[in-house]
């Protein structure tokens, strides 16, 4: 359950036949997440999932982030399509927050998955409360092993998280 795993990067990825290899790690403060997906696996073969202590549920987000790919594919982040071009690619998703503050798919549900080999590398990652609570109570920065993540607050404006990975 997603719910106990707070403030870790959880990968999954199918490991039955037909297998899909995937691994992930941190370089530069990037997320850098590679492997391989085998034609005939399910769009959801491959997934990335994170959440915060710091975001409270049912709240809307914003969620931006570099995406920087190895090739043009389709993925699935939030429950939205995003096709991604070989290189740099600016995501910016809206989103309620659920089980995770970010879930990503390397597949989109009802299309099928991205197959072959992949690299890619999460940078510059934003999350933002779409509508600040006035008077409410103020999020806290969560620090890990892994990245950090800073609330930006101005009374009566959005707040701004920032996650920086940690080498």
């Amino acid at each position: 359950n997603i719910n106990n795993l707070l403030n870790t990067w959880v990968v999954w990825h199918r490991e039955w036949e037909p297998v899909v290899t995937m691994s992930h790690s941190v370089e530069n403060g990037n997320l850098h997440i590679s492997g391989t997906i085998p034609s005939g696996v399910d769009w959801w073969a491959a997934q990335v999932f994170y959440k915060p202590s710091t975001l409270g549920s049912e709240r809307e987000y914003t969620l931006k982030m570099t995406i920087n790919a190895n090739a043009a594919m389709d993925i699935q982040i939030n429950g939205k399509k995003v096709s991604l071009v070989a290189g740099e690619n600016k995501v910016e998703i809206e989103y309620t927050i659920g089980a995770s503050a970010i879930t990503m798919q390397l597949g989109v549900e009802g299309v099928g998955p991205y197959v072959g080999d992949f690299d890619l590398v999460l940078s510059e990652v934003e999350i933002r409360v779409k509508k600040a609570e006035q008077g409410g109570e103020q999020e806290t920065p969560v620090e890990n092993e892994y990245f950090t993540i800073t609330a930006n607050t101005t009374a009566g404006a959005a707040n701004n998280f920032s996650i920086k990975w940690k080498d």
